[in-house]
């Protein structure tokens, strides 16, 4: 077990390629974040971050887990591939990690020799925080950390800050880079995953997280419509920027259900080149009490985008166009008056699994908001 590993202070094998004096600082460095930021508090060891990490021009499959939640060791474990090992899954004693994993552990002052002490103060590590302990796994079982084997570490470090940072749940693709010593480059990208794997519609992807606020402006006028099915390939071939659904899915329904953002041109162009880059993967609709919450999901996170009552109407026109689709939709981003012939700044097909809705009637006392509004306009004009 990784709690294990701190015990073999002692008599741990030497390493022919030791990190140089930069690297060890800038690997407490980074560990210190790490310590400081406690993103055991808000992880819990049944997840882990899968990590593409680029060292120059080498790349590397790496898992990185967490480690405190349960109050035991604090740290951070980095092992090999692209899978937990058996030994963290099942927890089962006496069952040896991976050659190549790598552990970074908060321990306490009593339980560090001097040595260990001597160069955390060395390298600036701060006298509030437990020392750090950096063990490799080798061929003969614990060692000394090495070289490369440290520069991992420090770029999955970073990551996991950054992810921790971001409150970036499933789905979400945080990427980032670190200058390390001598002039190279660490790259990494972090996505979130559950150790025993959920049971998930092939071809689709599990999301959760935070909600941002940062992609469209004051003043956007947004609408939940229908594209008439005779209308698709023009909008198509009209969009400035374009991406198909990654599933096929035949028409069906009176009208492909869609999301409409109307921006003047300048906005417009800059929010449909923002979703092109982070590649939306949909629309999800999430229940709050007696409203929806209306919101983009993509590679990058999760955007708000408007709410609205559950009882609109146009909400319940959406929820049935989705299920008749099967999950195919598009976001449209154009003019704020939508009508044809004016410029489409980015058209953008999505297929997700709709959780199942609780199917809302539109009230005959329910407001007519600005989004109905424009429902009704984006079916008459395209």
């Amino acid at each position: 077990m990784l709690t294990d590993l701190t015990g073999h202070l002692a008599g741990r094998l030497q390493v022919t390629d030791p990190p140089a004096p930069e690297e060890w600082a800038l690997l407490h460095r980074q560990a210190m974040a790490y310590a400081q930021a406690r993103p055991w508090e808000r992880r819990a060891d049944d997840v882990h971050l899968q990590l593409e990490l680029k060292i120059g021009s080498a790349r590397a499959d790496a898992v990185a887990i967490v480690l405190g939640s349960a109050g035991v060791t604090k740290g951070l474990a980095l092992c090999p591939g692209r899978e937990v090992p058996a030994a963290i899954m099942n927890g089962e004693e006496g069952m040896p990690l991976p050659e190549g994993t790598i552990h970074f552990s908060l321990i306490g002052p009593h339980e560090a020799p001097p040595e260990l002490l001597e160069r955390a103060e060395r390298y600036g590590w701060l006298p509030g925080l437990d020392p750090p302990l950096f063990i490799a796994v080798g061929p003969a079982g614990p060692q000394e950390i090495g070289r490369e084997q440290a520069i991992k570490l420090m770029v999955a470090l970073v990551a996991a800050v950054e992810h921790d940072r971001q409150g970036a749940g499933f789905g979400m693709n945080v990427r980032g880079e670190l200058m390390l010593a001598r002039g190279r480059r660490g790259r990494y990208s972090a996505q979130l995953k559950p150790n025993n794997p959920l049971e998930i519609p092939p071809g689709f992807k599990l999301f959760s997280g935070e909600v941002r606020n940062d992609l469209l402006p004051k003043g956007t006028i947004v609408g939940l419509g229908g594209l008439p099915w005779e209308e698709l390939s023009w909008v198509r071939s009209s969009a400035a920027r374009h991406i198909a659904p990654h599933l096929d899915r035949p028409p069906a329904g009176d009208a492909l259900p869609v999301l409409i953002l109307g921006l003047e041109e300048a906005d417009g162009d800059r929010v449909a080149s923002a979703l092109y880059s982070a590649h939306p993967e949909g629309v999800a609709l999430l229940e709050l009490g007696d409203d929806v919450l209306a919101v983009i999901l993509t590679d990058e996170g999760m955007h708000g985008v408007t709410d609205l009552p559950a009882a609109d109407v146009s909400t319940a026109r959406f929820r049935r166009r989705l299920a008749a689709t099967h999950g195919w939709h598009g976001i449209v981003v154009s003019t704020p008056t939508g009508e044809r012939g004016d410029p489409i700044y980015g058209f953008f097909e999505c297929v997700l699994a709709q959780p199942p809705g609780r199917g809302a009637v539109p009230s005959a006392r329910g407001r007519r908001s600005l989004k109905t509004r424009r429902e009704r306009k984006i079916r008459r004009g395209r």
